[in-house]
């Protein structure tokens, strides 16, 4: 399906950077921003399968970039990468979209790509959940068109039925041709 590619928004460059050796090492094509704004504004302008975002950060914090990017992008996976440690910090960070969260330092790489997977496998379930059900919605909107005509069609031949049927009474009860042509008449213009 090809490579995946990774947005990691961070301001401290140290670790900007060894998350984005790691991920290139591991097959992930990644891009850094330094900061929220920046970050915003990459994901904006190319698309990302994932989205590796610090919380405390200058000028756009992470929560922010979490809350922006879920309103913008929902079913764009987001993962915090902070080092806060604080349990409310991670509550506020999935409450406004965070699909995961990792504490920082990180001390086992492997951590991360785990994480990544995961995220990338529940997207990737989430899109084929959403597809399946846009075809079950074209499939009911198709049978339903298709009912429709159908009900008609039966419509319009009950009532050529019903003419019919009147028709075949009147020239049962009477034999007078004038008779029978004032019903078929009536009939042909009923219908």
């Amino acid at each position: 399906m090809g490579q995946k590619k990774i947005l990691v928004i961070d301001d401290e460059l140290l670790l900007r950077r060894a998350l984005a050796d790691y991920l290139g090492e591991c097959g992930y094509h990644t891009v850094t921003a330094a900061d929220g704004a920046e970050g915003l504004s990459a994901a904006r302008a190319e698309h990302f399968d994932v989205v590796l975002v610090d919380l405390r950060m200058p000028r756009v914090d992470g929560l922010e970039v979490v809350a922006t990017l879920k309103a913008e992008q929902p079913e764009l996976p987001v993962v915090v990468v902070s080092g806060t440690g604080v349990l409310q910090d991670v509550i506020e960070a999935v409450r406004r979209g965070a699909w995961d969260y990792v504490t920082k330092p990180v001390r086992d790489m492997d951590e991360i790509t785990v994480i990544i997977e995961r995220v990338l496998e529940r997207a990737r379930l989430i899109a084929e959940r959403d597809r399946y059900q846009q075809e079950m919605e074209n499939l009911n909107r198709e049978l339903g068109f298709t009912v429709a005509r159908q009900t008609e069609d039966l419509r319009v031949q009950n009532r050529e039925l019903t003419a019919l049927n009147h028709i075949i009474s009147a020239a049962d009860a009477t034999l007078d041709p004038l008779e029978i042509l004032r019903v078929l008449c009536t009939e042909l213009a009923l219908a």
